[in-house]
């Protein structure tokens, strides 16, 4: 399953089709969790092509905007909740006159409905959910990115998330084709499968739909996290291991600070197979990813220097034609030097 393009394209036209039904302009608050996953799917500008004014980032902070509706995009958490109060009840001392929205990825919970009951703010917001549940980190690589999951399920005991697992399964069917077999280790895999079974037989179109397409994945083993704690907690050696486990990897992208980069702003890189060299050293050994880099900026540094002897036209074109390519690889070999915030890391 190298072709994750079809889920992207739907997610993002689910989206769209949810931002239409509200009328005009409109600002649109995100979650900030949801922010960066936004970027495996659409865009700023894409967004603002598409009856968006202005973006805002979520937080208790009164919003100062003249745009007649809002929406808030965003996970159905009590303390996000809190903020979107806050904000309603800053317009509402300002006497501002604004359509609000909340699209709760993937729907509202009793807890947040409850919150905007006892506030008064229930009867002046639109409800609806988006039920985003994969997200495409990578060509070979979907993500709930859930990072709560784990305490739902094992500290608090809350299973709500044992439907977005089933639902994700519909998804990846749906578009993907039929999975012929599906193994389970774990309570919580059998609670999957289960629910998984019930969903279908509710909707027995679900399974016509899933059948219209060709299967392109032939087995599927769901394993609780409880089945292997040990895992987790071991060090990583290998260079996106050490990545995630120095400065985190969130949905895919990494951010250097200065301390890494020298300068008051702070770079964010997305990390994919798109990235030829990162491609190349990702799931090495860290120790072997120097000599690697090295290497590279010498093939580099003989490429650029072949300006020095180009003599014909076709020898121009052929330099022209490789020079893109050698500036992607030469931006990704110059990625932050951080060598020194791996000295702890025992090989």
């Amino acid at each position: 399953m190298d072709d994750v393009g079809q889920l992207k394209s739907v997610t993002r036209s689910e989206l769209l089709h949810l931002l239409a039904k509200i009328s005009g302009e409109k600002d649109l608050v995100i979650d900030p969790e949801l922010m960066t996953i936004l970027n495996h799917f659409t865009n700023a500008q894409f967004l603002k092509k598409n009856g968006i004014a202005k973006m805002f980032r979520l937080d208790d902070t009164f919003l100062e905007s003249a745009t007649p509706s809002r929406v808030y995009l965003m996970r159905p958490r009590p303390a996000l909740m809190k903020c979107v109060i806050s904000q309603l009840n800053g317009d509402r001392k300002k006497k501002k006159r604004v359509k609000y929205h909340i699209l709760a990825v993937p729907q509202i919970t009793h807890a947040c409905e409850s919150m905007l009951e006892y506030h008064g703010f229930y009867g002046e917001i639109s409800i609806q959910g988006w039920p985003l549940d994969l997200v495409p980190l990578d060509n070979d690589l979907l993500s709930l990115e859930l990072p709560s999951a784990f305490t739902d399920l094992y500290v608090a005991k809350d299973q709500h998330n044992i439907r977005i697992v089933a639902q994700s399964l519909i998804t990846l069917q749906t578009l993907y084709g039929v999975i012929p077999t599906i193994y389970g280790l774990g309570k919580y895999s059998s609670m999957v499968k289960d629910l998984f079974q019930v969903l279908i037989s509710d909707d027995p179109s679900l399974a016509s739909v899933m059948a219209m397409g060709e299967s392109r994945v032939d087995q599927l083993i769901l394993i609780d996290r409880g089945c292997d704690f040990v895992t987790p907690l071991c060090s990583p050696t290998t260079y996106e291991g050490l990545l995630d486990d120095v400065f985190g990897i969130q949905s895919g992208f990494v951010e250097f600070d200065k301390t890494v980069t020298g300068k008051d702003q702070p770079i964010k890189l997305l990390l994919n197979s798109s990235d030829t060299v990162y491609q190349n050293i990702r799931h090495r050994h860290f120790s072997s990813v120097h000599p690697i880099l090295s290497d590279l900026i010498k093939e580099l540094q003989v490429g650029y220097d072949r300006r020095h002897d180009l003599s014909t036209v076709s020898e121009m074109k052929s330099f022209v034609t490789d020079l893109s390519g050698m500036k992607q690889q030469h931006r990704a070999v110059a990625t932050p030097k951080f060598e020194d915030k791996f000295a702890h890391v025992q090989f």
